[in-house]
């Protein structure tokens, strides 16, 4: 499949019961990974390590989908075997495994090496990698061949990449990226625009061309609620203060109030921040609010909350 491709929803046979694929999906991303055979040892060290990694999955919002040739009965006596070499392994293996017999899927997503196209009943499935967006569509393709297994944390930065800009479309990241780093801006920002949109300020590199198009900018990465963090959880670091707070007070009306909470969970780094950090964040919000007792004490606080988050 290609870039952009919408994947069509299917039926799924798996560890976790049947389903179809864009029920499960939801609004959520998807990683998609293909193996090509249980009880094997880079298929089970890549799994196994996925399940490792399956928190920091969760916290980006990112749900996560396997899918092999073998049998179902085989899946579930390999799982077995996967939990076992899981550090800190979870009583309940944390994703589903797609069982496809019929090659049906594999075919459909494209998941077939080409040497074994024109055999489907021998058939095994590569080691591909798709991340699906909420949109249901592919977002990035990797392609691995059978000798070399896939790097978990390499999979963690290119969706830390995916969401960034996707929701910041005027930046993009470079080699070796990691959050955190100093993102580029893209060429079709214009230079007057700078300011507005990263008052930290931005880094433009001379070229021996003349032209101005690096540009670098570290101003996305804001961490006002840090001290929150519970110990080993820390807060996400992609706040951006684009929404300035309105004046409220007392009279200020309650589908006011609701509006200026519902824009300021639309801001950009706020919606692309890792399902864990916005869920430590909105129990920050639900704490300053718990000592009041009227609703127009809650919304005061929680307007304050609110405000605090932005200059």
């Amino acid at each position: 499949m290609r870039l952009g491709q919408v994947v069509p929803n299917f039926l799924a046979d798996t560890t976790a019961g049947r389903f179809q694929f864009y029920d499960w999906l939801g609004d959520s991303w998807c990683l998609l990974v293909s193996h090509p055979a249980d009880f094997t040892p880079v298929c089970t060290s890549e799994l196994s390590r996925l399940a490792e990694s399956h928190n920091e999955f969760w916290k980006r919002g990112v749900k996560l989908l396997a899918l092999s040739c073998d049998r179902l009965r085989s899946h579930h006596a390999w799982i077995e075997d996967l939990k076992r070499f899981c550090r800190n392994a979870p009583s309940e293996f944390p994703y589903p495994i797609i069982s496809d017999e019929s090659r049906d899927l594999a075919v459909l997503l494209d998941l077939i090496d080409e040497d074994q196209k024109d055999n489907p009943e021998m058939a095994m499935t590569v080691r591909s990698v798709y991340v699906i967006g909420p949109d249901r569509r592919i977002k990035l393709t990797m392609q691995y061949p059978n000798s070399t297994g896939r790097s978990m944390d390499e999979m963690l930065r290119v969706i830390d990449s995916l969401q960034l800009t996707s929701r910041l479309k005027v930046v993009a990241t470079p080699s070796d990226w990691e959050p955190g780093k100093q993102v580029m801006v893209l060429p079709h920002v214009k230079q007057e625009d700078l300011p507005s949109l990263f008052p930290g300020g931005v880094d433009t590199i001379e070229c021996p061309s003349g032209q101005t198009y690096i540009r670098t900018t570290s101003d996305i990465w804001r961490e006002p609620w840090r001290t929150r963090a519970p110990p080993g959880r820390p807060m996400a670091e992609t706040f951006h203060p684009t929404l300035a707070a309105q004046s409220m007070d007392e009279s200020t009306s309650l589908n006011e109030v609701i509006k200026f909470i519902d824009d300021v969970a639309r801001l950009p780094n706020l919606r692309q921040m890792p399902l864990g950090d916005l869920m430590e964040l909105t129990s920050s919000l639900v704490t300053e609010t718990t000592y009041t007792t009227s609703t127009s004490e809650r919304l005061q606080a929680m307007t304050k909350f609110l405000r605090s988050l932005t200059p």
